[in-house]
């Protein structure tokens, strides 16, 4: 659990940096708009950004599923409403605070996308149970090692 508070972190850092980093030149306030800067008129790059963003979320939903450690639609919902929070803090940021970059509701809805695929990847490489469900099963394997049988409540 120790080394995964510390991924999440690195992770964290590492979003941090790249929300943050100068995307193009610096913009008067009066040229920001919140939540509806003008996103890549082609295609091909509205495209490119959002698959980005989707990306750039998958690890916030596998690490917070984890961190959260609670299995059931309870748990997804809490990490994916977290995603969706964290990006529209992350937006709020940059459109206040860093006028070389653009705050858009398309970077909401894809980065909360990329959290939600996130929890799903966790859910299929290993659902993640919770901390009674862990002890149940450390307590039935000390059972069998000391040859009794496991409860059958």
């Amino acid at each position: 659990m120790k080394s995964l508070r510390w991924i999440s972190a690195l992770y964290l850092l590492v979003l941090l940096i790249a929300v943050a980093w100068p995307a193009g030149p610096a913009r008067h306030a009066s040229k920001r708009h919140y939540l509806s800067d003008a996103k890549p008129s082609h295609v091909d790059a509205l495209v490119q950004d959002v698959a980005q963003n989707i990306v750039m979320f998958l690890p916030a939903g596998y690490l917070g599923l984890h961190m959260v450690g609670r299995t059931g639609p309870g748990g997804y919902l809490m990490v994916v409403l977290a995603c969706g929070l964290l990006s529209f803090g992350i937006e709020s940021a940059q459109h206040f605070f860093l006028p070389w970059r653009y705050s858009t509701w398309i970077d909401i809805v894809s980065n909360t996308t990329g959290g939600l695929a996130g929890t799903g990847l966790a859910w299929l490489l290993n659902v993640p149970q919770s901390a009674d469900a862990l002890a149940r099963t450390a307590e039935d394997a000390r059972l069998l090692a000391a040859g009794e049988p496991p409860p059958t409540s």
